[in-house]
């Protein structure tokens, strides 16, 4: 291929505007190439829209179709490879929700879980109470019992008679 900038064939200028992909046209008289068919890759010659064969060397322009059809390829593999990375990260962040939510349910259980057992340690610890006073309770009428038969045993009058 030739280095210098091709020259529009219709009024041989330089100055080309691109367009979208492999798109351009000429600055002055408005024409629309595409440089993957166009363009010759044997001379460099640019021809003119529709031309299968170069006027200037006779090439085929259609002899890079192997290499416009990898060049697809790897646009087209490029493109899947991205919006495969776009489904990944999707995924990605899908997963990091759901593992949040996870996350948030078991430290919900986990408060309950706490939560219950602040309960029942609360409880035992009121049944040990009201145990104690009645164990308390207990000890102290036994030990009323006990004055006052030590009392009754005293005052009861001796030798049987």
């Amino acid at each position: 291929m030739a280095k210098e900038s091709p020259q529009c064939p219709q009024c041989g200028s330089t100055n080309f505007e691109f367009l979208a992909g492999e798109a351009m046209s000429c600055h002055y008289c408005g024409t629309e190439f595409d440089l993957s068919t166009d363009l010759c890759p044997h001379c460099g010659l640019l021809n003119p829209p529709g031309e299968e064969i170069c006027v200037h060397c006779g090439g085929s322009l259609g002899a890079d179709t192997v290499d416009r059809m990898l060049s697809e390829r790897l646009r087209t593999a490029r493109q899947w490879r991205e919006a495969r990375q776009e489904v990944v990260r999707q995924q990605v962040a899908q997963d990091l929700l759901a593992s949040q939510r996870r996350m948030e349910a078991l430290l919900r259980e986990e408060r309950e879980r706490l939560e219950r057992e602040r309960r029942a340690v609360a409880a035992a610890r009121e049944r040990e109470r009201r145990l104690l006073i009645v164990f308390g309770v207990m000890v102290l009428v036994i030990a009323l019992l006990g004055i006052g038969l030590g009392v009754i045993i005293s005052l009861w009058p001796a030798g049987g008679g």
